[in-house]
């Protein structure tokens, strides 16, 4: 029995057994995860379009988008919870690196793909225009337009 409990502590002290029980947020944080997953924790749900390198952590996208200007699109963000934000273009380009697979996984679950399309960026280049990236399978570009006076499509994402 003292052999036991002694193998058993030091199990414990390497972290090979688990001494206490584990919520869904410690399980998502412990999760491998992939490109293209379906991310659902806590009450917060998206696609993985970025990883961390122990893919234990990275960004969501939303399962939804809109179609408004740039304001509209940010506070269309603050209505999916704490932390959505629009993206960045760095965030966009990360996109574009994995746009086929997310939108094969989007597809597959009945969610709406990522067009061929213009999308805001959280990136103003000035008080009146906001940039812009262009998200699709074969290249990724950018420009700016005016934050008031085009509607395009947004999509927001989130660090998990």
């Amino acid at each position: 029995f003292v052999r036991i409990a002694i193998l058993f502590l030091s199990l414990i002290s390497i972290g090979a057994v688990s001494a206490s029980h584990s919520s869904t947020s410690q399980y998502a944080s412990a999760k491998v995860w992939k490109i293209g997953d379906i991310y659902d924790v806590d009450g917060v749900k998206g696609i993985i379009f970025a990883l961390s390198s122990d893919r234990q952590h990275g960004q969501i996208l939303s399962l939804t988008q809109t179609l408004d200007d740039w304001d509209d699109a940010e506070a269309w963000c603050c209505t999916l919870g704490e932390g959505w934000t629009l993206p960045t273009r760095g965030d966009l380009e990360k996109l574009h690196l994995v746009f086929n697979k997310v939108n094969e996984v989007l597809a597959k679950e009945g969610y709406e793909q990522v067009e061929d399309c213009h999308y805001w960026t959280r990136e103003s280049q000035s008080e009146y225009n906001a940039y812009v990236a262009y998200v699709c399978a074969k290249f990724s570009s950018e420009g700016f337009y005016n934050k008031y006076n085009y509607n395009l499509k947004a999509r927001a994402v989130r660090k998990f």
